[in-house]
């Protein structure tokens, strides 16, 4: 089970924007383009509270949602210039995490559109 009361607007965000990926088939996925999906999340919701996030927002919420049991993080070994490149996926289902979306008043329109 997910526990979103102890996350912030923006790793509950980031954790949508993983679900999306997840659903599209496109995870692990790297940071930048995580990123760019949690953005069309973000577009979804009420985000005057937000406004827009970015990479560095982005990547302080992997930082802190890779300490709880909700994500996987993957080390590529094939980026130019020899240094791996994280990727992230859910560690959990993404219907775990939507079904306790649902009690953020704020995030209720774009769980129910995903």
């Amino acid at each position: 089970m997910v526990d979103i009361d102890s996350l912030s607007l923006t790793e509950q965000l980031v954790l949508l924007g993983l679900v999306k990926a997840e659903q599209d088939g496109a995870t692990p996925v790297e940071s930048i383009s995580l990123k760019n999906r949690t953005i069309e999340v973000l577009e979804a919701c009420d985000s005057e509270a937000v406004g827009t996030l970015s990479e560095r927002e982005v990547m302080r919420a992997l930082s802190s949602l890779g300490t709880k049991p909700y994500l996987k993080e993957y080390i590529s070994d094939t980026s130019a210039t020899g240094k791996g490149r994280p990727q992230y996926a859910l560690d959990c289902s993404p219907e775990d995490v939507l079904n306790e979306m649902t009690t953020n008043d704020r995030l209720t329109d774009v769980v129910e559109i995903m």
